[in-house]
């Protein structure tokens, strides 16, 4: 069964090129950002859920603190961090709201939501509204411990407000309507026979 994440909006997206990361690897990544309500959504819990199965199958009775308490903070070993920790990059974020980084070591697919690839870079970009289809997995390396989530697909669902310069062109098609929870964004009406599913 695909794990697919509740509708988030993004930022830091790294999905056409890769960056390095601090060990000199190339990485493919995104960060969403859930609000109150997305956290509150069965997709959230599930990925509640596989951080504390993940950290229990890798380190058995020894679960990092940070995992084990759940701490919100940065660099904790948590995947889960509170947006108030960095204003200066999540400072629109709405009170309550926690981020996610999802990165994978190779590219990862990108659709848009007719299950459509998506070739031009222009149409991803912070501060539209999407989701993921992620893995878990755990890692003990100088030191450190922790639990992070992997990206193996990103959905754009809906167009939204560019968090840096540029303003977005409005999709005139619908979105994901009959899959919207508590949480999502408003959406436009949808044909409910459209396919919505971002991969199999």
């Amino acid at each position: 069964m695909s794990n697919i994440s509740p509708i988030g909006r993004i930022s830091f997206p790294h999905l056409f090129k890769p960056q390095q990361n601090d060990r000199g690897e190339n990485t493919w990544s995104v960060v969403l950002v859930f609000d109150k309500k997305a956290q509150a959504s069965p997709e959230f819990k599930a990925m509640e859920a596989a951080i504390q199965n993940t950290a229990a199958e890798r380190f058995g009775s020894k679960v990092p603190a940070g995992v084990k308490r759940k701490s919100l903070e940065p660099k904790s070993g948590y995947p889960i961090t509170a947006c108030e920790t960095k204003p200066e990059w999540f400072g629109w974020a709405p009170e309550g709201a926690v981020m996610i980084t999802f990165s994978s070591k190779y590219n990862p697919a990108l659709i848009d939501r007719n299950r459509q690839e998506i070739l031009d870079s222009s149409e991803v970009y912070a501060g539209q509204w999407g989701r993921v289809q992620w893995t878990t997995y755990a890692y003990d390396a100088s030191g450190n411990q922790g639990v992070s989530f992997g990206l193996r697909a990103y959905q754009k669902v809906k167009d939204g407000e560019a968090l840096s310069g540029g303003k977005p062109a409005l999709d005139a098609a619908g979105a994901l309507a009959q899959l919207v929870r508590g949480g999502d964004p408003p959406v436009d009406p949808v044909d409910p026979e459209a396919p919505v599913d971002p991969v199999d």
